[in-house]
């Protein structure tokens, strides 16, 4: 992946109708983004029972996701504390942890 200015990391399951409600409004915001240049990468992190779960979620978003069984996914919820779903963490592109409440932002900016 090349460096993009932010990197979002996208945890979520298709079981959860706030995450299925939410992916609708990030992929309004991501398109709106990244019409002119490519600013933003999501990366999909699952919390879905299981493999066939997983690909009928993704089937559903245009950017990256990890491997149903990368072991990166667990890595990932521990790492940023994820306690609930959906919730979306933004990077800047060194890595960095912009906001946790990714969320917020991007229905904030869906509704501007």
């Amino acid at each position: 992946m090349n460096a993009k200015e932010f990197i979002g990391i996208y945890f979520c399951a298709h079981w959860c109708p706030p995450c299925r409600g939410f992916t609708n409004v990030l992929k309004e915001v991501y398109d709106r983004i990244n019409e002119e240049e490519k600013l933003l990468e999501i990366i999909f992190v699952s919390y879905d029972g299981n493999e066939a779960a997983f690909e009928r979620n993704f089937s559903e978003m245009p950017w990256l996701a990890l491997n149903y069984t990368d072991s990166r996914n667990k890595l990932y919820k521990q790492q940023f504390g994820v306690t609930g779903i959906p919730t979306l963490v933004i990077l800047n592109k060194s890595g960095e942890v912009v906001t946790y409440t990714g969320r917020d932002d991007v229905q904030s900016l869906r509704d501007d």
